[in-house]
């Protein structure tokens, strides 16, 4: 954890812009300035608390854990880098695990992002390094994200990713509605309701059954606090399932998470 605190502020401090502000800016300099600041990199760093390790609506067994992520964005481009941490390492799941392992997962991401009008996108790489892991390969996958706001602060959006790796074919999609408003205090909040499907190869690597279809109906908020480069949010996730193969196979009714975290902006 020294070493990844230590990397950080590294790059921080090397890529932080330095602002001048100047009265009496001519009209073309602020033009230029504009211009400049688009082409500076740009980023974030969050370190978090999740209670248990969700994704897609799959429980995997860890509880307690962090999953810090560090952005990078250059104009339209964005690389993210995220990890697993498990905050109590003996309590992991031995049946899945070599060892007790506090560091066991490292995620990258490139992702390119655009919006035309009211449609707005995002299209990503991602790859996955699974470490002491039994069962879990490393593996890659191609993924888009597309919204349309139809009204004030709403959105349908439709998120699509494909294993291209070890999972090959394995679809995971997606589709729901998205509530995003800011107020003049610096108070971001983000809800989503969805609904999620996955194939029968996405299935049967993640909730043990070949059954394809509907997998879930779920809801997430992200509430979001910025104080200056500052930032700290809370998150909250609750998943139900609607298929009964996956009822059985994983013997519970659906998942749910909730999280604190803390942030900068640079």
């Amino acid at each position: 954890m020294k070493n990844l605190f230590a990397s950080f502020f590294l790059l921080v401090i090397y890529f932080s812009p330095v602002i001048a502000q100047t009265a009496d800016v001519p009209v073309d300099a602020k033009a230029q300035t504009v211009a400049d600041e688009k082409n500076k990199i740009t980023g974030s760093f969050e370190m978090n608390y999740l209670r248990h390790y969700i994704w897609r609506g799959a429980e995997f067994g860890n509880n307690d854990v962090a999953q810090p992520e560090l952005e990078l964005n250059y104009k339209d481009f964005t690389i993210s880098l995220c990890q697993n941490f498990n905050y109590v390492p003996k309590n992991v799941p031995q049946e899945y695990y070599t060892k007790n392992a506090f560091f066991d997962e490292q995620d990258a991401e490139i992702r390119y992002s655009k919006t035309w009008g009211k449609f707005s996108s995002q299209f990503s790489a991602m790859a996955y390094f699974y470490f002491y892991q039994i069962g879990s390969p490393n593996t890659a996958e191609l993924y888009n994200w597309t919204g349309f706001n139809f009204y004030k602060d709403f959105s349908f959006f439709t998120e699509n990713s494909v294993d291209i790796a070890s999972y090959s074919g394995a679809v995971y999609s997606n589709n729901g509605i998205l509530f995003e408003h800011s107020t003049k205090k610096n108070l971001t909040i983000e809800w989503s309701a969805y609904a999620g499907f996955g194939n029968s190869k996405f299935n049967t690597n993640y909730f043990n059954t070949t059954a394809g279809g509907l997998n879930l109906i779920g809801s997430h908020i992200d509430i979001t606090k910025e104080f200056g480069k500052f930032f700290c949010k809370i998150t909250g996730e609750k998943n139900s399932y609607t298929k009964p193969a996956i009822k059985e196979a994983t013997s519970i009714k659906g998942t749910d998470n909730f999280g604190v975290a803390a942030g900068i902006n640079f």
